[in-house]
């Protein structure tokens, strides 16, 4: 493995996971479409659900503990120093808009994973004052309104995917918490 020097004995960047390895994969999950010619992932399409399961290859490959929750999001977790505490929630889409970029939310997901690679073959991963979790979402385009570090917002529209009864409740964190109770902040 190797790193940068930039002051004598302090090792920074490992251009191999960061660049090499990081480039190669955004072309790998670039060329995972429904479509020929072009990059096109809808919700649950055969080609989201290839993704998908390449995203979760990759996020054990960097150490997370993996999941699928009942919606086809691909969740990888790394507990930190106190799992207990609420997670640093980092992630992004892996549905497309037709005709979308490689970089369409594929570049979120894989500098996310990148880093916490590195975190974990440097024996960093360990320190973490909180549980990270990489959290990639199947449908963004319709369901996600925003991300913030720390914070998710969900339109209507995907609080009623999340309903299992079908009924609405006041409070929105109540139905965020039926896919993952406790880890996620809700707008």
């Amino acid at each position: 493995m190797s790193t940068f020097e930039f002051q004598e004995g302090t090792k920074y960047l490992y251009p191999e996971i960061l660049k090499d390895e990081a480039v190669t994969r955004l072309i790998d999950l670039g060329k995972v479409s429904d479509a020929h010619g072009f990059l096109e992932r809808t919700f649950q399409s055969p080609a989201s659900v290839r993704a998908g399961n390449l995203i979760q290859e990759w996020m054990e490959d960097a150490g997370l503990r993996t999941w699928l929750d009942q919606m086809g999001n691909v969740h990888g977790r790394i507990e930190g120093m106190n799992p207990s505490e609420k997670a640093l929630l980092i992630g992004s889409h892996l549905d497309t808009v037709i005709d979308a970029g490689m970089y369409d939310g594929a570049l979120g997901i894989i500098t996310a994973i990148s880093a916490l690679k590195v975190l974990n073959i440097t024996g960093r991963i360990g320190r973490l004052r909180r549980p990270v979790e990489v959290t990639i979402h199947t449908n963004c385009i319709k369901c996600i309104a925003s991300i913030n570090v720390g914070q998710v917002a969900f339109s209507d529209d995907c609080i009623d995917l999340l309903c299992t009864d079908g009924d609405m409740y006041d409070n929105k964190a109540q139905n965020i918490e039926l896919l993952h109770p406790g880890s996620i902040y809700s707008a």
